[in-house]
């Protein structure tokens, strides 16, 4: 949590004396929004969302047009582009569905 609000990390404490000496000490570190060594998140946007059965479909079919063409690693990376979906969920859904 520290990090992400752009402070250094400087521990945790379970003595009470010891606290109360720290604790003005990290809240008078200024907030800084983003820290230069913070990476931004590459989580896909729609990953967790539930796949429905109408995107699973395209999905399917859009890698069965790609393949045709591609390899296997180019058409995920495709896939993984259109579809904001990360690549386990991609590639589990597809040996769900192989015929």
């Amino acid at each position: 949590m520290a990090r992400r609000e752009g402070r250094h990390f400087i521990g945790c404490e379970i003595n009470t004396n010891t606290y109360k000496e720290h604790a003005p000490l990290v809240k008078a570190i200024p907030f800084v929004v983003k820290t230069e060594h913070e990476k931004p998140s590459t989580k896909p946007k729609n990953a967790g969302k539930k796949i429905t059965e109408k995107t699973a479909k395209k999905i399917i079919a859009r890698y069965d047009e790609l393949h045709k063409t591609l390899s296997k690693k180019a058409s995920m990376e495709i896939l993984e582009k259109e579809f904001e979906r990360g690549h386990f969920s991609l590639v589990n859904l597809l040996k769900k569905n192989l015929r």
